[in-house]
């Protein structure tokens, strides 16, 4: 009987404990709020994962869009933790922030496996002669799109009405198609545009450009811009990061979360 006794009184003691436990979260904010974005955070997880194994199930025509609310809902799981960095501790944030890191890690690979994206190459541009009078012949000069000494989006004309197909990106069918890295490098006077399902979720690569003028619709990952000499750059918002070397006489258009300049320069007439 006193054993029972005793093992009456220690499951009533932990009880109470526990009671007391709970009633203290209960009158404690941070506690609260705590316990209600882990609830938040794990059906919003739940809900990218089942939506990612039935993907597969989907037609190809609707598979895009399935990619991009996917990737909106991890958007939303990472402004749900910025919000609630106030009260959470460091520890909750880091794994918070790598439980998102992983689910736009298994999007992204799924997306590339069952929506392989086509190789693109620029045409070289070939340069008309022109016949004179006396039998000589020289190159035409193709009339410049952007001022080196003013910069205006009004004085960049299409592509088509300056160079007709010559400088227009061909798809390249065959093996190795795959899915490369998406950008534009080695151009002088002319105007690009990528499209948002060239670049959607995708590292963006622009260097070696001159006198252009690049316009990004739709929202790279991240963009890299390099040795770009009097050009205008139009992005639409990176999803993380921007990182500017050796741009001189540029005017750069975009949102981001993060900037990373290596060297800029500003020439003066």
């Amino acid at each position: 009987m006193a054993m029972n006794h005793k093992v009456a009184m220690h499951f009533a003691a932990r009880d109470a404990e526990a009671l007391e436990r709970a009633q203290r979260r209960q009158e404690n904010p941070v506690a609260v709020a705590t316990a209600q974005f882990s609830t938040d955070f794990s059906e919003a997880k739940k809900g990218v994962q089942e939506k990612l194994e039935e993907v597969e199930t989907l037609e190809e025509s609707s598979r895009g869009s399935c990619f991009d609310q996917l990737l909106r809902q991890c958007q939303d799981m990472q402004k749900l933790i910025s919000s609630s960095s106030g009260f959470l501790s460091a520890f909750d944030i880091r794994q918070a922030l790598k439980d998102v890191h992983e689910l736009q890690t298994a999007v992204n690979t799924k997306q590339e496996l069952l929506m392989p994206r086509k190789r693109f190459a620029f045409k070289p541009r070939v340069k008309k002669v022109v016949s004179t009078k006396g039998g000589d012949q020289s190159p035409a000069r193709t009339p410049p799109l952007c001022s080196r000494r003013s910069l205006s989006l009004d004085r960049c004309p299409s592509l088509d009405t300056v160079y007709g197909d010559r400088a227009q990106p061909q798809a390249t069918d065959g093996a190795g198609a795959g899915n490369p890295p998406c950008g534009v490098s080695d151009l002088e006077d002319t105007t690009v545009t990528l499209q948002h399902d060239e670049v959607a979720v995708r590292d963006v690569s622009l260097s070696r450009l001159t006198r252009c003028c690049v316009r990004i619709h739709g929202s790279p990952s991240t963009l890299h811009a390099s040795k770009l000499d009097n050009c205008i750059l139009l992005c639409g918002p990176v999803s993380t990061s921007v990182f500017l070397d050796k741009c001189t006489n540029c005017k750069l258009v975009f949102g981001c979360q993060q900037v990373r300049l290596a060297s800029l320069w500003q020439r003066f007439p």
